[in-house]
């Protein structure tokens, strides 16, 4: 949603925000301008939310091997800040397996 929202922003900014909604409250007239900004910008912004929820994301749970040292660290420093967001049972699978070899 952050990243929607600054990019909205950017884009707004960097192609000249207020000439476009001069120009459609030029043609549009001013109660019907404001309405076409809205409709624009949050169309705009929910668009881009749309496309980013889309997007492939990384799942913390695939990408740390707790087999490996360095893992097994990155492991111990999710625990500490992030426990909620870990899959406690997939990790737990994992050790044992890491306890039998």
């Amino acid at each position: 949603m952050i990243i929607a929202g600054a990019g909205v922003y950017l884009f707004k900014l960097r192609l000249g925000g207020h000439i476009i909604d001069a120009k459609l409250i030029d043609v549009l007239g001013e109660k019907r301008g404001y309405v076409a900004q809205l409709i624009l910008w949050v169309g705009s912004f929910i668009g881009g939310q749309s496309y980013f929820s889309r997007e492939k994301c990384y799942d913390m749970n695939f990408l740390i091997n707790p087999r490996d040292p360095n893992g097994e660290a990155m492991i111990g420093i999710i625990m500490q800040h992030y426990s909620h967001k870990v899959d406690h049972g997939k990790l737990r699978e994992i050790m044992l397996e890491k306890k039998e070899m």
